[in-house]
């Protein structure tokens, strides 16, 4: 028979694996941190955006209100 070679059928394969799960777990890492980052600044953006339409909003109706009065006046 010949001779079994434990480091090339059980360590080997063992190390192979340990080295691909480190590797996936690295580019898993980066993905998710980078999707967290977009979403923080997609957030973050948001609320600069939704502030500046309400504000545009809020100035039409004040606009409208003073219209009316200067109508109303004539």
């Amino acid at each position: 028979f010949p001779e079994f070679d434990h480091k090339k059928e059980v360590i080997d394969p063992f190390s192979e694996e340990e080295n691909h799960d480190q590797a996936f777990q690295e580019e898993l890492t980066e993905v998710l941190l980078n999707a967290l980052m977009k979403t923080h600044a997609w957030s973050t953006g948001r609320l600069t955006y939704e502030s500046f339409a309400a504000a545009e909003k809020f100035e039409a109706g004040i606009s409208n209100i003073l219209r009316s009065k200067k109508i109303e006046a004539r």
